[in-house]
C-alpha cells in the first residue's frame, strides 16, 4: 500500500475508496462485506464494529477487492481499535450447549441425596446386631423348636448352618437335641455390616416313662430375637 498522511484504517480505506471512486453500495456487493460496517469505516464508528474476527474476515475481502495488502490494514485497525488480544472473541451461539452450573448443581443434589440415604440407613446396613436369644436350660423333649424375628437382611445360622428366614425377617425351625448337654451357637450377620453371636446350653434328659417316640413328640418352644442398635 503506497504510503500516504492518514495513520488510520478509516483515513486508509477512505482514501483508496476516493482513488478508486468506489462507494459502499459498490464495495459491499464485490465483497459481500455488510454495507453498515463499511459505512461505519467510513464515519470513523468503531464502536459500531462487530468483533475482531468478524472486522479481520471483512477486511481481508476489502482488501483482495482493492489490490491493497490486508496484513497492513490489519495492522492499521489493531492500532486503532486496540482490540488485537484474545478477549475479543466471536458472539457464543445461543444455540451451542452450555454446560454452566446445571451438571454440577445436579451432582451435588444426588450426592446429598445418597448421604442422606446412607445416614438414614446406616445401622441397617453396616451396624451391629443386637440379638437375642431365649432358651430353656433343659428339656425333656428331643427336638427343639425356635422362632423369632430377624431385621430384613439380616442372616442367621445356628452351629454353622444358615437358616431361612421369610421375607419380612420371620425365623421358624426345629433342632435336634441330643442326650445330655446341647451347645447351640447362634449367629446373627448384618448386611454389610458386622456378627453377633450367642452361645446357649441346653440339657436334653428323657423322661424314664416317656414312650412317645421322637419323631412324633410335641417339640419345646424358644424364642429367638434380632434388633438393631
Amino acid at each position: 500500500m503506497e504510503q500516504n498522511n492518514y495513520n488510520s484504517l478509516f483515513a486508509t480505506l477512505r482514501s483508496v475508496l476516493e482513488q478508486r471512486g468506489v462507494s459502499a453500495e459498490k464495495l459491499a456487493a464485490l465483497t459481500d462485506v455488510p454495507k453498515k460496517f463499511i459505512q461505519s469505516v467510513q464515519s470513523n464508528e468503531i464502536d459500531k464494529l462487530p468483533s475482531r474476527p468478524y472486522v479481520v474476515g471483512y477486511l481481508k475481502k476489502i482488501a483482495a477487492a482493492l489490490g491493497i495488502d490486508a496484513d497492513e490494514l490489519i495492522a492499521e485497525y489493531d492500532g486503532t481499535s486496540g482490540r488485537k488480544n484474545n478477549s475479543d472473541r466471536l458472539p457464543v451461539n445461543r444455540f451451542t450447549y452450555q454446560p454452566g452450573l446445571w451438571p454440577l448443581l445436579f451432582g451435588g443434589m444426588v450426592f446429598l441425596a445418597f448421604s442422606a440415604f446412607l445416614g438414614y440407613r446406616f445401622n441397617d446396613i453396616t451396624g451391629y446386631p443386637a440379638f437375642k436369644v431365649n432358651l430353656p436350660a433343659k428339656s425333656s423333649l428331643p427336638t427343639l423348636e425356635i422362632n423369632g424375628q430377624l431385621r430384613p437382611r439380616d442372616t442367621l445360622s445356628i452351629n454353622g448352618q444358615t437358616i431361612n428366614s421369610d421375607v419380612n425377617g420371620g425365623i421358624n425351625t426345629t433342632l435336634s437335641l441330643n442326650p445330655g448337654g446341647n451347645t447351640l451357637i447362634f449367629t446373627v450377620q448384618r448386611f454389610l455390616g458386622k456378627e453377633a453371636a450367642v452361645t446357649e446350653q441346653v440339657f436334653y434328659q428323657p423322661l424314664l416313662s416317656q414312650t412317645t417316640p421322637a419323631s412324633t413328640s410335641t417339640p419345646t418352644s424358644t424364642t429367638a430375637t434380632s434388633t438393631g442398635q
